[in-house]
């Protein structure tokens, strides 16, 4: 009896594993993007237009962090398990979410597209404050106004949109930005 108990172990193990990969097939063979999802409101292209190549590029950074500012989520930037499960659950905090956590830039890396947005708004003239990394009012407002100039609706957050536009606005003329 007791050489039935691994076999079984196997068998549920291999199960699961089965389980989880339909699971994943389902999901991805809708066509849409985990991370372009729209949560539950808003427009489906609200966080940007993204490559899925499984590349993490401070545009889909950018578009992470402005999921997480609309969850109420400190900003990471970072393609967690626990975002994921978020977006695939459908979990939302927005109507109970502190906006000052919206705005705590908590990872290296999301103080990075934080700052590197602040250069390129002071470049362009809209005087972001200090480039710090930091998201404070000022780099908010310059946002915004940026938002504006562009067409955009002014929601003063980084958006892998904003960050696009405002590469593609700082580049050289008649230059792209192509390393997003």
């Amino acid at each position: 009896m007791t050489g039935v108990h691994p076999l079984l172990g196997l068998l549920i193990g291999l199960g699961l594993v089965a389980v989880l990969v339909l699971l994943l097939r389902w999901t991805y063979g809708r066509g849409r993007s985990l991370v372009a999802r729209r949560p539950h409101t808003g427009n489906p292209d609200e966080y940007g237009l993204l490559v899925s190549d499984g590349v993490m590029r401070p545009v889909t950074r950018a578009a992470i962090m402005a999921y997480e500012h609309d969850q109420g989520l400190p900003l990471t930037g970072e393609a967690s398990e626990a975002l994921l499960k978020r977006l695939l659950l459908g979990v939302s905090l927005t109507a109970d979410a502190p906006a000052a956590a919206a705005r705590k830039v908590a990872t290296v890396r999301a103080a990075q597209i934080v700052r590197k947005v602040q250069e390129l708004l002071a470049k362009l003239g809209y005087q972001p404050g200090q480039v710090d990394g930091r998201l404070g009012e000022d780099t908010l407002r310059a946002v915004r106004e940026f938002e504006l100039d562009k067409g955009l609706a002014p929601k003063g957050r980084i958006s892998a949109e904003v960050f696009m536009r405002l590469t593609d606005a700082a580049a050289p003329a008649g230059k792209s930005a192509s390393t997003r």
